[in-house]
């Protein structure tokens, strides 16, 4: 073989290791570029409607088709199928954030606040204002009630004792007009929405108690009252809410 034909030999192997070298290269960019793509598609984000809420309990409803979840932020008893195509991976979601007491975000159907649709854990941004905003609560302190229940409250003027029934007919009356359903007049200058039973029955309780003292001079407590809290089947409350309009039944944890 002469001089010429090596030197040409070589500069061909050269040529086709570069070759074989920039192909590769311009693969594995290729193939590198949808990856990163699908995982960016693959991380679920809270949608704007979601509800970031704190797992107070989650268990396997006595049925054994449905997954019960109970919130802090709110009284309703929260539910989805056992059977359906997420169930065991919203079940982990709720179960280690339980036990970490950390944050979720919830999705409900339209029209169905208990139905969940989506769990998603709760974002990074979402845990640091969570940890800020806990860490600037102040614990409350237990108190007993007065020994003397006239003038229970800080206002010693008011009667703790409504004299007869006429007198208690007339406080509900005019509490009961108080709903947005109806032509009021409204109090405090804000209807109470009563046909909302889903929730807020503790910013009711404290509107009813506005009234009663501010408008009629008679102290009240409000007095929470929690479903059993068994840990292989806790109960739940549950009511009747047909009054204004509502479909049928209603059940909280707490009211």
């Amino acid at each position: 073989m002469t001089k010429r034909m090596q030197t040409g030999a070589v500069k061909s192997i050269i040529f086709a290791a570069v070759l074989t070298i920039f192909s590769s290269l311009i693969f594995y960019s290729c193939k590198k570029t949808p990856e990163k793509v699908q995982d960016k598609a693959s991380v679920e984000v809270p949608g704007a409607n979601d509800r970031l809420l704190t797992v107070v309990n989650v268990f396997y409803a006595a049925d054994g088709k449905t997954v019960t979840a109970w919130f802090f932020e709110t009284p309703l008893v929260h539910e989805f199928s056992r059977s359906g195509a997420n169930a065991e991976k919203f079940f982990s979601i709720l179960k280690d954030a339980k036990e970490r007491s950390l944050p979720v975000n919830v999705r409900v159907a339209a029209m169905q606040e208990s139905l969940i649709e989506s769990i998603i854990p709760a974002t990074d941004v979402q845990l640091q204002a969570f940890k800020e905003a806990k860490a600037k609560e102040i614990a409350a302190e237990e108190t007993t009630a007065p020994a003397n229940i006239n003038g229970g409250t800080n206002a010693p003027a008011l009667v703790g004792v409504i004299p007869n029934v006429a007198t208690l007919n007339t406080i509900f009356n005019t509490l009961r007009n108080q709903c947005c359903k109806l032509a009021g007049p409204y109090l405090y200058g804000q209807c109470v929405p009563f046909q909302y039973v889903a929730d807020g029955c503790y910013a009711r309780a404290h509107k009813m108690r506005q009234i009663i003292e501010g408008t009629y001079g008679y102290t009240s407590y409000k007095v929470f009252n929690y479903a059993d809290q068994c840990p292989i089947t806790p109960g739940v409350l549950a009511v009747n809410a047909t009054l204004w309009g509502n479909n049928c039944c209603v059940r909280w944890w707490y009211h």
